[in-house]
């Protein structure tokens, strides 16, 4: 078969998608569905396994992104050729059209690029209160609602004016807007695997091991590249890699999902026909949309009974052939944003380039544990942390009953050789014996117990620092005693062989609080520029009502982890020992959980219940449960060290930031997201 564009060619008579060679999607059922040209024609005379594209291809998406269409399209392709399915001609173009190769029939008549035109982007939707909708809901609505423009060739130059956030595409004579695609072009990335196989393991196990015994990773900037060859960097790809374990099924529990970044990642490693069942929270239309999930996918949306209270957890479970199970708490949502961080643009003669700016997320992976023997008590197989037994009355508190067989497999699963303790926030009104269930006073109960005594600098020494570090702040009251150094502080000043319960008491010193947090300055200089700050919903509507707050602010730097100019998409809280070389931390709390009453909780005025309004979930790491008794006699020897001088039974705990803090320098302002607009 020629070339020449004046020869017919045959395809597949599936009605055509309407986005054409703009279209981003990577799920299999999307293909069988709707026919795509411009894929087909590159399929049609490549027989073997390795497919190439054409070297002088210019391609709108990314040439990854079509790699990975037609890995996913090419086995659909071969099946419908062979078994001979109706055919229909492609409509010849005439030399010279510039829209040639856009151009098809279909059962709507012509489309051609003529048919759509892009305007100028809009400004950035205005903030929310961080109590009320995250910026970071509003953002990722605003990308799937949006629609792509086509990228032509030699676009002219934008200059930094023209980088306003958000895109409209829209038909001609139509105001309906198309969807944007979540794949942008990548600068200086035009290689990937042209295997329509699924991915082989890539060795994540061997990175794990080198982890031990935190196993705290952070996931890779694609604009650090040092990053990418760090022992602790992450992608989601990880996490389903075949040197895990054979994945059997698995449960993402999840605020935002991309059903079709998160099915091509299920599909390229091998796991596409595998169960999968997604809890998620924002509401998106392909989750809804049964006809875009495939058999073995179900997709429940969980909203909380508060208005201002969102289901915010980020965790996955992976159940193995052998019936062992891992646990995996992160602070990624599951869209490519989150795992990437490569700033993603569009093309066009009107349009500006680098629409979104990105951040970067933390991640725990735990160890792969073992089902328990058939004739194990049901008491059996918890951890020294009661790892379990709090992820299932986590999981329980959904009432849901797609649930109940991961709650059934888990009770019969030996955890004993987690070391982290489970810390979660379920929305309700927990009152009486369940009170020390949840959110900070769950944080506070474990640290009342394990957390070394000598933090409280009740003698000579001054009580080590609360470290706060997150990617949004909630509305915390009219001063910082209201909740910020009331409640929650008590909670996480807890010490072992102290029971304050839920007030604080006068004769004992209470550590200072520092929270790290982007300034303006911070996100100005971030490798997005302005729109590094996306991610930091921290609103002046909420900031005017709360100025005390600057008095504790700290700027975000992470030179040690090449992650300065990245903004953290992370939430950790910590307990800081100023001291030899970098100091040692007495605890540390990997969490979805912003600074927010909504996430932790706040108490009755008689503290005799917690309101949650938010699903939260993280782990607390703990000397105690990292040291064998013998290792513990000194004071110092029940903290982490930060250094490798300071280290005697521990290698240092992997800061995600710099110590010690760089506070805000006078005329630093905190971000607010209002500079977006």
């Amino acid at each position: 078969m020629t070339s020449n564009a004046n020869q017919s060619r045959v395809f597949s008579s599936k009605k055509e998608c309407n986005y054409g060679e703009n279209c981003y999607r990577r799920n299999p059922n999307h293909f069988k569905e709707f026919g795509h040209r411009h894929l087909e024609k590159m399929l049609e005379n490549q027989f073997g396994d390795d497919i190439k594209l054409p070297s002088s291809m210019k391609a709108g998406l990314d040439r990854t992104v079509i790699l990975e269409q037609l890995e996913i399209l090419a086995p659909i392709f071969k099946e419908e050729r062979n078994k001979g399915i109706p055919e229909v001609k492609e409509v010849a173009i005439k030399p010279g059209n510039k829209n040639e190769g856009l151009q098809t029939a279909t059962e709507d008549g012509l489309t051609s690029a003529d048919e759509i035109r892009s305007s100028k982007a809009d400004t950035y939707v205005k903030a929310k209160d961080a109590d009320n909708k995250t910026l970071e809901e509003t953002q990722h609505k605003k990308r799937k609602n949006d629609a792509s423009s086509s990228r032509l060739s030699n676009p002219p130059e934008t200059s930094s004016s023209e980088k306003e956030l958000g895109t409209k595409f829209e038909k001609k004579n139509d105001s309906k807007i198309l969807e944007e695609p979540e794949y942008k072009k990548r600068k200086g990335d035009s290689s990937s695997r042209t295997s329509t196989s699924p991915i082989k393991g890539g060795g994540f196990l061997k990175k794990w091991e080198d982890s031990l015994p935190y196993n705290f990773f952070l996931t890779t900037i694609y604009s650090s590249p040092k990053t990418r060859s760090e022992g602790l960097s992450i992608t989601f790809r990880d996490l389903l890699d075949e040197s895990l374990g054979t994945i059997e099924s698995s449960l993402q529990i999840n605020f935002m999902v991309e059903l079709d970044w998160v099915l091509s990642n299920y599909h390229r490693t091998g796991n596409g026909e595998k169960p999968l069942l997604i809890l998620y929270g924002v509401e998106d239309d392909d989750l809804k949309d049964k006809s875009l999930l495939r058999n073995n996918v179900r997709a429940v949306h969980v909203k909380p009974p508060h208005p201002f209270g969102h289901h915010h957890t980020k965790m996955s479970l992976f159940r193995y052939n052998d019936g062992s199970v891992r646990v995996v708490v992160s602070t990624a949502n599951l869209i490519e944003s989150d795992w990437m961080n490569r700033t993603q643009g569009i093309r066009d003669v009107d349009v500006f380039e680098e629409v979104f700016g990105l951040s970067f997320c933390s991640v725990w992976v735990g160890p792969r544990c073992p089902p328990l023997p058939a004739n194990a008590n049901s008491s059996d197989g918890d951890s020294v942390t009661n790892f379990r037994m709090d992820l299932i009355r986590y999981l329980s508190s959904y009432r849901l009953s797609c649930l109940t067989d991961w709650i059934g497999i888990l009770r019969k699963i030996d955890f004993s050789g987690v070391k982290v303790c489970f810390v979660s926030s379920s929305p309700g009104s927990h009152k009486g014996p369940d009170i020390k269930f949840w959110g900070h006073m769950k944080a506070g109960h474990l640290l009342r117990s394990y957390a070394m005594s000598e933090l409280r600098g009740e003698t000579h020494i001054s009580p080590w620092p609360l470290i706060i570090q997150c990617s949004s702040i909630g509305s915390l009251g009219a001063d910082a005693s209201t909740w910020m150094c009331g409640e929650f502080r008590c909670s996480l000043s807890e010490t072992a062989g102290v029971s304050k319960g839920p007030s604080i008491i006068p004769n004992l010193k209470v550590p200072s609080v520092k929270v790290v947090y982007p300034s303006l300055k911070n996100v100005s200089q971030s490798y997005d520029d302005m729109l590094g700050g996306a991610c930091l919903p921290y609103s002046m509507k909420t900031h005017v009502k709360q100025t005390w707050l600057s008095g504790y602010l700290h700027q975000w730097r992470s030179e040690e982890r090449f992650r300065s100019r990245a903004m953290p998409h992370i939430k950790t809280y910590t307990r800081w020992c100023p001291g030899h070389k970098l100091g040692r931390i007495g605890w540390f709390i990997l969490t979805s959980a912003n600074l927010s009453k909504a996430a932790w909780g706040s108490l009755s005025k008689n503290k005799s219940s917690l309101y949650i309004m938010s699903y939260e979930a993280g782990i607390l790491f703990l000397p105690h449960f990292f040291l064998s008794e013998n290792e513990q006699g000194n004071p110092e020897d029940k903290t982490f060290p930060l250094s490798k001088e300071d280290g005697k039974h521990l290698p240092p705990f992997p800061m995600p930031y710099d110590i010690p803090l760089t506070p805000y320098a006078p005329g630093d302002k905190v971000w607010q997201v209002e500079y977006l607009t």
